[in-house]
């Protein structure tokens, strides 16, 4: 079977290679075999590739290289011993999996617990993304709220940066639904206008404009804003820094940016700066992560417009995906393994 690894840390184009390894015949008890179909190429996948701190720390590379991908879809072909009924699983399923390492492979062996039966109306596309995206997003919604003070729960107004991302497109439909209204920023009109498109329903504001940030208080009005959840860091976190009340709190979960933050003005507001890594998932309880990914399946159904389709690439085309997401930053890009 084809699988995508490297052997050191480094620029995505110079370390990721192609090899061919035997298919994994063993499958323990409690695990399933998925023949993978689709698997995205996230940011954070080309991060933990490079070594950024951006992905968390490094760990030794064996000798048998690290094989990158953490979730996508495709269909069982083998089971364990003792999977639980109650799971649905069988030879033939197709699934979407989450958390895994190595996804980027033909074949994957993983827990069956790590899997969730996607219904036939959800294209492999979406399917193949809908759980990182959307689990980052419910736990930024959550990590929100927790942020807010106790007399604030009503008439929130939530700054959000990056927001043609894929991950907060998502919260902005959740947020809308739940009745907060997020000011919504991006880099151009041109993006402001694709986005409106996709999801109207709050503004939204390009970060282009030089009058943007009186644009987020005249928007804001007399409502004051207390969370900003940003996915780009860089100068643009000091400017959002300067629009929130005193001891207000900055989510943080992206580098789009690319750039070190100067976070010099936090410290005269008394601001909180709070990053989220989806790593910490199983942190949650056990009846959030249920939700989270009953909502998955749920947008994936009903707002598929909300994910965002991509080029698919085979292995052998390693190169074009890589710079694919490379060079778009926000592009979606996934490795096929179709037969």
């Amino acid at each position: 079977m084809k699988r995508i690894l490297h052997r050191h840390y480094g620029a995505p184009l110079s370390v990721l290679e192609v090899e061919n390894s035997p298919q994994p015949e063993q499958v323990p008890a409690g695990s399933v075999r998925v023949r993978v179909v689709l698997s995205p190429i996230h940011q954070g996948d080309l991060l933990g590739v490079a070594g950024s701190p951006a992905a968390g720390s490094t760990t030794p590379i064996s000798e048998q290289g690290r094989g990158p991908g953490v979730e996508g879809v495709g269909v069982i072909d083998a089971i364990g011993a003792d999977v639980d009924s109650d799971l649905g699983l069988a030879v033939g399923t197709r699934v979407a999996f989450f958390p895994t390492s190595g996804g980027w492979s033909e074949t994957i062996v993983l827990p069956a617990t790590a899997t969730v039966v996607v219904p036939d109306a959800i294209p492999d596309q979406v399917a193949a993304q809908m759980l990182v995206n959307t689990i980052t997003a419910r736990m930024l919604m959550r990590a929100g709220h927790n942020s807010l003070p106790k007399d604030q729960m009503t008439d929130v107004v939530v700054l959000q940066t990056g927001a043609g991302s894929a991950v907060s497109k998502l919260l902005s439909k959740m947020l809308i639904d739940a009745g907060v209204t997020p000011i919504r920023l991006v880099r151009s009109a041109q993006s402001a206008q694709v986005l409106s498109d996709v999801l109207p329903g709050s503004p939204v504001i390009s970060t282009d404009d030089p009058n943007w940030q009186s644009l987020v208080k005249q928007h804001a009005g007399d409502r004051k804003i207390h969370v900003a959840v940003d996915g780009v860091g860089g100068p643009l976190l000091a400017e959002v820094a300067t629009l929130l009340e005193p001891q207000g709190t900055v989510i943080n979960f992206g580098t789009l940016g690319g750039e070190t933050t100067d976070i010099r003005w936090f410290v005269p507001r008394a601001l909180v700066l709070k990053g989220l890594s989806i790593a910490y998932w199983f942190n949650e309880s056990a009846e959030d992560r249920k939700a989270d990914i009953a909502a998955a399946l749920r947008l994936a159904n009903s707002n598929p417009e909300l994910f965002e389709l991509g080029g698919e690439y085979s292995p052998s085309e390693l190169t074009a995906a890589l710079s694919h997401v490379i060079e778009r930053k926000r592009g979606t890009a996934f490795f096929s393994f179709r037969t």
